[in-house]
């Protein structure tokens, strides 16, 4: 089954979904969580805390109210006054206006906003206050008529500037001692001072009201006079709930107590209600939402836009890669950038180079390689047709050589056996490597032959450096006999003193220098010239100085354009040619082996 590949893109964007989106959104998500349960858990403290606060001060402002209506359950004078019968309204009025405890208990305790008294009397004058129909027929007269316990009750009143006002009564039935009349007390909590104790600096806002009662007390003064914001269960002796809840179209936080007065069975409700906790907690909700998602988002994109990029410039090389592995070295493309992948962009085009110079060379080296083959074909065949068939003249000379012993004449015999052995040498050598050793041996019988012909008028000395290996060395076959023979040619033939050839063999840096001197006429300056130009010419098939262009041709065609033929000379002081070859002989063989062993 073949895998399906998986692009580096698709890679990169599976690392950042297992390296940042699922960490991110796994904590991020815990962090919401656990973030909105300690806001939670810290605004339930604070409007339980505050909620707690206003029912102490509850419990302190009715306790001190109960304690105030005992005072005057017990007030022996007020049961004297209540009791006593008036022949005037002005001898009742002397009688009320000298009592002054209404006022000094009002003043002492600034909770009281007013102290009323209610009697069955014809009379009313300041806190003592009549008993009209109206009034005997209002509920929270006939509740305290049927009581003894004191009552809690939300009630209205028109303050000084005709402001209609809601506020908490503390009422309780005075029985008057000795009779069967009673008097009513109204103590009024004062409004003001509730707010002063309570206010929360709009943070948290409370509601209070009593029994089933509408709110008197409320921190947003639209609500006062209003139904309780909450839903109370009224069965309940001591009603709370701790929670959310709608409150005018909004989710609020809302904390709900009860408290019973001393000596009461009425009901008071607090309720603190915290507005600003639930769109607080959705605005951090939000905002960390927000965080979490460019925290995803913002490295999404860039981690998009590097793959992008990452993927466009690893398709660019596997392009140009590919364009290569087909032999297509032509790169139009370029990768920006410096990291590895740009590194290894610029490696592939070194690499690619570096394929197309070998390539270069390596054609240039075969054209080279036709072209030497071809010229010692050429050469091959001028041999061979100027030899006119050397195994014939092998054999015929042979033949003579044998026929000049037979009458004894061994100058002639030996001047044969030097000739086969030159034409023998040429024959077996001249299509493979030779030792130069081989090659020097050859030259000794040619010098050998001009020896006999010229007798003492040529001398020749051959002289191999110390550190040069004959027997190791390999050259090209023939490629030192044309050089000797210009050298007795040109250069010794017409001396008619003794005219001497030296061959000198020596190491010069990299080079292999085989020295070919004569002491022979020489030549001008320009006649050199005109010998290297000719030596030089791609092309010269007859005339003059043939020998000397073949082997400056071969050479260049087999070992480079580094080596090749030098030609110094004076006129009357003899020319030198020289020979430079690569010093390396191990290189050689192997050259041999490709070039010659097909």
């Amino acid at each position: 089954m073949i895998k399906k590949k998986s692009s580096i893109k698709h890679q990169l964007l599976g690392v950042y979904l297992v390296a940042v989106f699922l960490p991110v959104f796994v904590i991020g998500s815990y962090l919401i969580v656990n973030t909105r349960r300690l806001i939670l858990e810290q605004d339930y403290a604070r409007i339980e805390s505050d909620n707690l606060r206003v029912r102490s001060i509850m419990v302190d402002v009715t306790t001190s109210i109960e304690n105030v209506g005992n005072v005057f359950l017990l007030d022996q004078e007020l049961q004297n006054i209540m009791n006593g019968s008036f022949d005037t309204p002005k001898e009742a009025y002397d009688v009320y206006r000298y009592y002054d405890s209404f006022k000094k208990y009002q003043d002492m305790h600034t909770e009281i906003s007013r102290i009323e008294l209610y009697l069955d009397t014809d009379v009313e004058y300041g806190n003592f206050k009549q008993v009209t129909d109206k009034i005997r027929e209002a509920e929270w007269y006939q509740k305290a008529a049927s009581t003894a316990q004191p009552l809690w009750m939300a009630g209205e009143y028109i303050n000084s500037v005709g402001v209609v006002q809601t506020e908490l009564k503390y009422i309780r039935k005075i029985p008057i001692i000795m009779t069967n009349r009673f008097a009513v007390l109204v103590i009024a909590i004062n409004n003001n001072h509730l707010k002063s104790r309570i206010n929360n600096n709009n943070v948290l806002y409370t509601d209070i009201s009593v029994n089933q009662d509408h709110v008197f007390y409320s921190e947003i003064s639209e609500r006062v006079g209003m139904p309780m914001v909450a839903s109370v269960d009224y069965d309940q002796t001591y009603y709370r709930y701790s929670g959310q809840t709608e409150c005018d179209g909004n989710k609020v936080l809302m904390e709900v107590s009860t408290l019973i007065p001393i000596f009461s069975s009425d009901q008071i409700y607090i309720v603190t209600t915290d507005y600003d906790a639930i769109p607080h907690i959705q605005n951090i909700t939000y905002i960390c939402l927000s965080l979490i998602a460019l925290s995803i988002i913002g490295p999404f994109f860039l981690i998009l836009l590097f793959t992008t990029r990452f993927n466009k410039r690893i398709l660019t090389l596997r392009h140009t890669m590919h364009k290569a592995s087909i032999g297509d070295y032509k790169i139009t493309e370029h990768i920006r950038g410096n990291d590895e992948l740009t590194d290894a962009f610029m490696d592939m085009q070194k690499m690619i180079e570096s394929i197309t110079k070998m390539d270069q060379e390596i054609y240039s080296a075969k054209i080279k390689e036709e072209q030497f083959n071809s010229h010692q074909q050429r050469i091959k065949y001028e041999m061979l047709a100027s030899q006119i068939n050397p195994h014939f003249l092998y054999n015929t000379l042979e033949t003579i050589r044998m026929k000049a012993l037979s009458v004894g004449d061994r100058e002639v015999s030996h001047a044969i056996k030097l000739l086969g052995k030159s034409m023998r040498h040429v024959l077996e050598n001249s299509m493979k490597m030779v030792t130069l050793e081989s090659e020097l041996e050859y030259i000794k019988v040619y010098l050998e032959i001009q020896h006999i012909r010229f007798e003492d008028r040529i001398c020749y000395q051959i002289e191999v450096s110390e550190d040069v290996d004959v027997k190791e060395y390999y050259i090209l076959p023939l490629l030192l006999q044309p050089i000797v023979e210009n050298g007795v040619s040109h250069g010794l033939e017409t001396q008619t003193e003794c005219g001497i050839l030296t061959i000198r063999i020596f190491k010069e840096e990299l080079y292999l220098v085989i020295s070919v001197e004569d002491n022979g006429k020489g030549m001008s300056k320009e006649e050199v010239d005109c010998l290297v130009e000719r030596m030089q010419k791609e092309e010269l098939s007859t005339g003059k100085n043939i020998g000397l262009h073949n082997i400056y041709q071969r050479i260049k065609l087999f070992y480079g354009a580094d080596y090749g033929v030098m030609i110094e000379s004076e006129p009357g002081r003899g020319t030198k040619v020289m020979v430079r070859l690569p010093v390396n002989k191990v290189a050689l063989i192997d050259l041999n082996e490709s070039m010659y062993n097909r």
